[in-house]
């Protein structure tokens, strides 16, 4: 039999998850707007995608939920690390003398910079979620993948930026019914020290 009465809700990983893809989708797509000779950065945002990108999806940005660490736990709340991965991918061909794999690169580049600098923002401290909910967010690292020799002789790369989000997970308590059947006696006695209480065998 289920001892637990209520509906279990979405967890705030999952809530962050899908913020965080939000707000990349929206000023990733600003951005492609304000410089329309830049299409490496008017990049499609997906959540969770582990089949693979064609060259022809790109550019695309994936945001995975990667771990969630619990730093200290309480009876009513976990102070969480959550880690997030932004996939952001990037191809290009030869263009007269600059290689593909060149130009691959400097896109996949300056897509994750604009990346970096959107979770960055200090309008973005809290993920737009009403504050105190999350304590501190963190861009940890970039990095980047083996490039590869895709179809057609595109260059395909791909680049990881790890964000991590610190905030509390809260735990539903029990909730508290009488107990019946339960009864005690106690004496209460003046001492020099103050009032003594003791159990009272009947």
């Amino acid at each position: 039999m289920a001892l637990i009465a209520g509906k279990i809700g979405s967890q705030n990983f999952e809530l962050i998850r899908d913020r965080i893809a939000l707000i990349l989708a929206d000023e990733i797509s600003t951005q492609a707007a304000m410089a329309p000779l830049t299409p490496e950065l008017n990049a499609t945002v997906y959540t969770e995608r582990f089949v693979p990108f064609s060259h022809t999806n790109m550019p695309c940005v994936n945001v995975i939920f990667s771990r969630g660490n619990f730093e200290a736990q309480y009876t009513q709340q976990n102070l969480a690390v959550h880690q997030y991965f932004v996939d952001v991918y990037a191809s290009a061909k030869t263009e007269g003398t600059t290689g593909g794999d060149e130009l691959a690169s400097k896109k996949l580049h300056r897509l994750c910079g604009i990346v970096l600098q959107i979770l960055e923002n200090p309008q973005y401290r809290t993920l737009a979620f009403a504050p105190p909910s999350i304590q501190h967010t963190k861009v940890v690292d970039i990095s980047i993948q083996q490039p590869q020799n895709g179809q057609d002789a595109t260059s395909v790369i791909m680049g990881r930026v790890t964000f991590d989000v610190h905030i509390p997970e809260k735990t539903s308590l029990l909730t508290a019914v009488n107990i019946g059947g339960w009864t005690t006696s106690v004496g209460m006695d003046d001492s020099g020290k103050g009032y003594e209480f003791s159990k009272v065998i009947v």
